[in-house]
């Protein structure tokens, strides 16, 4: 039996746990705050955060300037941003880009050395990254708890979505509270949850996954699923923002130990070419990869489903939001050279797909 796992970040939570962390100074005595060019205009997150450094002492400067997906080019702005203001930590605020993209920053702070072409050679970071504090304001991504950044990169074959990470690139602490949360529109907390559906499924029948991943995954899936249907038919709630919240960190920590397999690999082209949300094109691809599984039933029943109503829960929730789209062969052919060229495409039990494989998925979303 494989059980090794690994993941060292500290999560203290809490409501009003960012107003009132009386941790901030033993990070530094100043922080860059990375964050998306939207979120600040209307989340309280930014009063509480600002309440909590100056009763620390510590000051801070900002970096609002992350897109959804975020690009190399953004964080090494974000990189020059924090040496032009001399902070000693980051602290990132917001959903998996802000996230993401706050990680890739305190990696590459410490690492001044790497350029892009040694970018995804994880020991070419010699260094552990700079202090890294996070707050999601998302239930989806789990970007909290993993190591992984995934970045968007331009390339003479076209936009790729890869991952940068280290060994040591987690964040030092995290604060987690879901009221941030509570104010998310509709579809945007959808397509988290479904994100997160994806990864507690993804890293349970990926090839490197342990007794613990696995058990993460389990847990995820009884406690979103749920959540998640009473969303769908009731609305918002406290306890289901709680609870959809909670279980996007027992994903994020599946997918820490297994990783995703190829309805992330493939889905990326999905919001690359086509502008679906991160969610929702990785679980148009959810119902063929729980076709493969032959013992779905087993887990689904962690979800208190069965293997068909899982599938038609997730596809009932993807057609509800995104209208009936026909991916044109060369489009196909197209998403599936870049998806060929992506680790973690065959990171699942299955038999391993090949181009057609790819083409045929896409023809059939």
């Amino acid at each position: 039996m494989r059980y090794g796992y690994y993941m060292p970040a500290r999560l203290v939570s809490g409501e009003g746990i960012v107003s009132r962390y009386s941790g901030y100074s033993a990070l530094g005595k100043k922080c860059l705050i990375v964050s998306g060019k939207n979120l600040y205009k209307h989340s309280s997150v930014f009063a509480d955060l600002r309440t909590g450094l100056t009763s620390c002492g510590v000051g801070y400067k900002t970096f609002f300037e992350v897109e959804n997906n975020p690009s190399y080019e953004t964080v090494l702005r974000a990189v020059e941003a924090f040496g032009e203001c001399g902070a000693d930590f980051i602290v990132g605020v917001g959903g998996g880009s802000s996230m993401d993209a706050a990680k890739a920053t305190a990696l590459l702070c410490a690492n001044p050395q790497v350029k892009r072409s040694d970018l995804f050679k994880a020991d070419a970071f010699v260094n552990k990254p700079v202090p890294l504090l996070l707050i999601g304001t998302t239930a989806g991504t789990g970007s909290e708890v993993t190591s992984a950044s995934v970045l968007t990169f331009d390339t003479p074959d076209g936009i790729v979505k890869k991952t940068v990470k280290s060994a040591e690139s987690y964040a030092t602490c995290v604060l987690c509270d879901s009221v941030y949360t509570e104010t998310l529109p509709e579809r945007t907390t959808v397509a988290t949850a479904l994100d997160a559906i994806c990864h507690a499924i993804e890293a349970y029948y990926s090839v490197k996954v342990g007794a613990f991943g696995r058990m993460y995954s389990r847990k995820a899936l009884s406690v979103i699923v749920p959540a998640l249907a009473e969303f769908a038919e009731n609305g918002s709630s406290k306890e289901v923002r709680e609870a959809l919240y909670v279980g996007s960190l027992y994903a994020g920590c599946a997918i820490n130990d297994g990783g995703t397999s190829f309805a992330h690999s493939l889905g990326y082209q999905l919001t690359n070419y086509l502008g679906y949300e991160h969610g929702f094109a990785c679980a148009a691809f959810m119902p063929a990869f729980l076709g493969k599984a032959c013992d779905a039933d087993g887990l689904a029943v962690y979800a208190d489903m069965n293997a068909a109503q899982l599938t038609e829960f997730i596809r009932g929730l993807f057609k509800k939001y995104i209208p009936e789209t026909d991916i044109s062969d060369a489009d196909a052919e197209k998403f599936a050279r870049t998806g060929m060229t992506m680790p973690s495409l065959n990171n699942h039990i299955f038999k391993p797909l090949d181009f057609d494989g790819c083409v045929c998925l896409y023809k059939n979303i």
